[in-house]
């Protein structure tokens, strides 16, 4: 094997967990769910598939925990006990192929509309969301944020009954978490605004009410932009703070992504084969902005979105073939999009 890719499928230990290898398929919405949110065959073949090919693990798409939060006609749910069995289902058909398997729980926030949900979209302060449906957002008092936080603490209850190996929080990319954080859309004047503590201070609610819920032992994560790449936004500064917030409230790894709605382009960065020289400048960027991140984190885990795929295209499909991987293994590498670096800092992919 290359020796750039010389420790990628080695095993790692994540919070107690064994990962067979550390090639983790980041959590990418397929849209292919029931209308209710359950779990359709479409979903099942999905995952099947990608468990066959070889990945460590596997992060489930974003996975709405409130009605109220849903982004999409046919995400995929488990905002209701109903989900259970379909996941269920979903973790048995992946731990047969050997990956680990984790669930990443999603609340859109402001970023959805009444038109999808049926209900006012919710969010920290009144502030519309114009990438969406520009739809003035209610916002919520103190105890509907203590209601949403139990949302968060049921769902990872029934991830928890399902059987998933870890459980993430999404707070990228503008959804609820980040509306919290973030100065653009945080306007609030009571504990959850004004300092970045308390602006803070939902993320670490949710994390506590999810770890009361969840089984003893299963893994705690939590996806982040680390940065808004808007001006007076939040920078990778803040995020490593978020960070050191983060791990003393009990997550054990992080998963490292950038952006928000209003700058879509470093959420999806142009596919390289297309605008080569733009997406391998964006992934470079995530990758030096996950570096930043853990050095503040000496005893932690993160995982950085998006450096995989860019490694093995420059590293070619033929040295794989070389080495011996069968096609449908060399295809779920070259999809996977995320290197953990911290206790695997040894890993030797790079950017060209």
């Amino acid at each position: 094997m290359s020796e750039r890719l010389v420790h990628l499928f080695r095993p790692l230990e994540v919070g107690g967990m064994t990962v067979p290898n550390r090639v983790l398929m980041a959590p990418m919405e397929r849209n292919f769910a029931h209308a209710d949110g359950t779990v359709s065959e479409r979903t099942l073949a999905h995952y099947e598939r990608c468990a066959a090919g070889g990945v460590g693990w596997i992060d489930v798409e974003s996975t709405f925990v409130d009605q109220r939060g849903r982004g999409r006609t046919h995400q995929l749910g488990i905002h209701d006990d109903a989900c259970v069995p379909g996941l269920t289902a979903l973790v048995e058909r992946v731990h047969a192929h050997g990956p680990r398997i984790g669930i990443e729980l999603h609340h859109a926030g402001r970023q959805t509309a009444s038109g999808l949900t049926g209900l006012q979209p919710i969010a920290p302060s009144p502030v519309p969301c114009p990438e969406v449906a520009n739809e003035m957002p209610h916002e919520l008092a103190p105890r509907e944020i203590d209601d949403v936080v139990e949302l968060y603490g049921q769902a990872a209850r029934r991830a928890s009954e399902a059987g998933f190996d870890a459980i993430e929080l999404h707070s990228a990319h503008g959804y609820l978490p980040l509306a919290f954080l973030s100065p653009l859309t945080n306007h609030r004047t009571d504990h959850y605004g004004g300092s970045f503590e308390n602006r803070a201070r939902f993320s670490v609610e949710v994390l506590a009410s999810m770890r009361e819920a969840a089984r003893p032992g299963i893994v705690l994560g939590v996806r982040f932009s680390a940065s808004e790449f808007l001006a007076g936004g939040l920078t990778v500064e803040d995020m490593a703070l978020y960070a050191q917030i983060l791990e003393a409230a009990g997550a054990q790894y992080l998963s490292v992504s950038a952006g928000q709605y209003a700058s879509f382009q470093v959420i999806i960065p142009p596919m390289p084969g297309l605008f080569s020289a733009f997406g391998l400048l964006v992934a470079d960027t995530e990758h030096h902005m996950s570096r930043s991140i853990r050095r503040h984190l000496p005893a932690g885990d993160v995982a950085d979105i998006g450096a995989i795929m860019a490694a093995l295209e420059a590293d070619g499909a033929a040295q794989l073939e070389r080495d011996g991987f069968p096609p449908a293994r060399r295809a779920m590498q070259r999809m996977a999009q995320a290197r953990y670096i911290g206790q695997s800092s040894e890993i030797t992919v790079r950017l060209p």
